[in-house]
């Protein structure tokens, strides 16, 4: 999912998808997280589909009898809201944002759907017999191909028309809506056919909606934003409820609104949960974090800003303000905006670099253009339950505890050569311990949260050591005094960790059993797991490379080669020597060709032997246009066994090794 902000950034996300020529597009907002058809949200009016039909038809026999078909009739009955199995769409993107922020009042944010899916016809013979099962009151699949025949003319086989049958399809936009559900035309609509679900060789009764296609992208539209996207939308480009529902009486409701002025206090709003003071001897500054405890605009959002700003600029000369959401937002610093107020009086010399929009009074603004969207990840992969982190962290420092007394110990003695021995040896423990640590997830209690950071700064001060022993820039007696900081930064957060962790651990309720059963090593991850929603092309390019590594004289590299990928593509090449990665660069592929940077050790060449290489394609969304518009938007056009489509999106990987002799 990803978040637009505004009708540029909309239409920016949507840039990705040009190449593709049949678009179908569903706004709506995201408390609905189900498309049913109308006829499918009571159990009745499902249950008497065909009875609802004819009913329908007969009383307005003059309107339906020179309707032929019965998709056609179908989509007159949906004009006058009487419910079908049709589902509204649009090829409008524009049409579907308004939709999607609609209803400004609503709490719930707005989401646009985009389907890559091929339209029918009419006419089509998957249309019509979607259509045909609206008007049967038997479903009998030896009766439905019978009725297909009487009404069309044409025969079709039982094997077909379960495939069809099985399948929802969308029905392009043309000209017979015009006449048929001008309502719809005049939006630029379309709609998705619902097809029925089948259990071998019987159609039950239960309908196959918009819901089984998964949209190949969706855009939230933040609640935040979306009046402000309604207000933009009309001005722009004159789409509002007078231009969507031209028959409905919604002139004087779209005046009202427009023009009506609102009254907003920021009190209680919010609260601020955090102050620092960042001063210095020639600027006084101060940080100020609040969290909202209320549903706000954005433009509401930055009055409370000017609000808590405006308190502390009388004796400050810079005020930060970073504001979250929530509780949750504000652990993992996903600010929905970040304010700035500068003294016009500061002097130049000591101005910070301001935010990217200002509005000519001193403030500065910057808003969060994921937030949105990074919050249902945060929830999702990065949150984990109290009783769980406590375990996974008390445990690694069980097994980290030994390795610090040791070293503890050891530069106690005086023996240096000794003492950096014992690191060396315990080095591989010490940075696998800190890696662990990193994987783990964050709490949504606040002050447990931080505790949990002194377990982070506790072996991430150890693990320093071996920087300071393998930096042969620094004389023997400041390593000394390195190692020594780094030692005494261990033993405060270590303290800390000894004082308060029983206390947690209570707080929590981390029994004996819990310590016991929970496994840090065997924990449950859940990672995001990219799905692949685009067909691939059965004649994808086959991805292949070929590689040239040049040893110069001094021991430098410089790798080059060719591939046959398409050009545009922008490739990332890694060198690592047992897993430690000592240089990146990137290179644009042009006429098959690519060419990277002559690799060195801060200019000087590298010591014999084996190293690890790794040419890598990021995922499409930050590859070029250009290139994307041949690979596919979910790299549908490139096939083989370095292409990668696993994580957080499809990726290309070549492995290869070299030898420095």
């Amino acid at each position: 999912m990803e978040q637009a902000n505004s009708i540029d950034r909309y239409l920016k996300l949507l840039e990705r998808y040009n190449g593709y020529t049949e678009m179908f597009y569903r706004g709506q907002l995201e408390r609905y997280p189900s498309i049913p058809p109308s006829i499918a949200r009571d159990e009745g009016y499902l249950s008497n589909e065909s009875l609802i039909f004819h009913e329908s038809v007969k009383m307005k026999a003059d309107e339906f009898t020179p309707l032929l078909f019965p998709l056609q009739k179908l989509s007159k009955l949906q004009h006058y809201g009487i419910p079908t199995r049709l589902v509204d769409v649009t090829v409008d993107p524009l049409i579907a944002l308004y939709f999607a922020v609609e209803n400004v009042d609503d709490p719930s944010d707005g989401n646009v759907h985009l389907y890559l899916n091929a339209g029918h016809g009419f006419d089509s013979n998957h249309a019509r017999l979607l259509s045909l099962l609206a008007t049967l009151p038997d479903h009998n699949i030896d009766h439905v191909v019978t009725e297909y025949k009487n009404v069309f003319g044409d025969a079709i086989t039982i094997d077909i028309a379960l495939t069809y049958i099985k399948e929802p399809i969308f029905i392009k936009h043309c000209d017979e809506l015009k006449e048929l559900n001008p309502r719809l035309y005049n939006q630029h609509g379309a709609f998705l056919i619902c097809g029925n679900e089948t259990v071998d060789k019987t159609i039950t009764n239960n309908l196959k909606s918009l819901d089984t296609l998964k949209p190949n992208m969706t855009i939230r539209i933040p609640y935040e934003y979306k009046r402000l996207i309604k207000y933009e939308i009309d001005e722009r480009y004159g789409i509002n409820n007078v231009s969507i529902y031209p028959e409905l009486p919604s002139v004087a409701d779209y005046i009202k609104r427009k023009y009506k002025k609102e009254n907003f206090s920021p009190d209680g709003k919010y609260n601020i949960v955090h102050t620092k003071i960042l001063s210095h001897g020639f600027v006084r500054r101060i940080s100020v974090i609040i969290v909202l405890n209320a549903q706000l605009r954005i433009d509401q959002i930055r009055t409370v800003a000017v609000d808590v700003m405006n308190v502390y600029k009388e004796n400050q000369d810079v005020v930060w303000v970073y504001v979250a959401k929530t509780g949750e937002d504000y652990i993992v610093s996903n600010w929905v905006l970040r304010c700035q107020w500068i003294s016009s009086k500061l002097d130049e010399r000591y101005r910070p670099f301001t935010l990217k929009e200002a509005d000519g009074r001193g403030y500065y603004w910057e808003s969060g253009n994921s937030y949105s969207t990074l919050s249902d990840y945060y929830n999702e992969f990065v949150f984990d339950s109290d009783k769980n982190l406590f375990v996974y962290h008390q445990k690694v420092w069980d097994e980290f505890t030994p390795i610090y007394n040791l070293l503890t110990q050891s530069y106690k003695t005086g023996d240096i050569k000794a003492f950096i021995d014992e690191v060396i040896q315990q080095q591989r423990q010490i940075s696998k311990l800190y890696m662990l640590l990193q994987d783990f997830g964050h709490s949504k209690n606040k002050e447990f949260d931080d505790f949990l950071y002194n377990y982070d700064h506790a072996v991430s001060a150890i693990d320093d050591l071996h920087l300071w022993l393998e930096n042969d820039k620094v004389n023997e007696r400041a390593s000394q005094y390195q190692y020594e900081s780094c030692l005494k930064q261990a033993k405060k957060f270590a303290d800390t960790i000894n004082e308060k962790a029983s206390l947690w651990k209570n707080q929590i309720g981390v029994s004996d059993e819990d310590f016991a059963s929970i496994d840090v090593y065997n924990r449950p991850k859940h990672v995001y797991q990219y799905t692949q929603t685009i067909p691939l092309n059965p004649n994808a390019l086959h991805v292949d490379f070929n590689v040239h590594v040049s040893v110069l004289a001094d021991k430098r590299f410089k790798i080059s080669g060719t591939t046959n990928l398409f050009n545009a593509a922008n490739i990332m090449l890694s060198v690592r020597q047992n897993s430690r990665l000592l240089g990146q660069d990137t290179s644009d592929v042009s006429d098959g060709q690519f060419s990277f940077a002559v690799f060195s050790n801060e200019g000087l060449g590298y010591a014999p032997g084996a190293y690890q290489a790794n040419i890598s394609l990021s995922v499409p969304d930050i590859q070029s246009i250009e290139f994307v518009r041949l690979a596919g938007i979910e790299y549908e056009n490139l096939c083989g066994k370095f292409v990668e489509r696993t994580g957080i999106g499809p990726t290309v990987n070549y492995d290869f090794e070299f030898e420095i002799k």
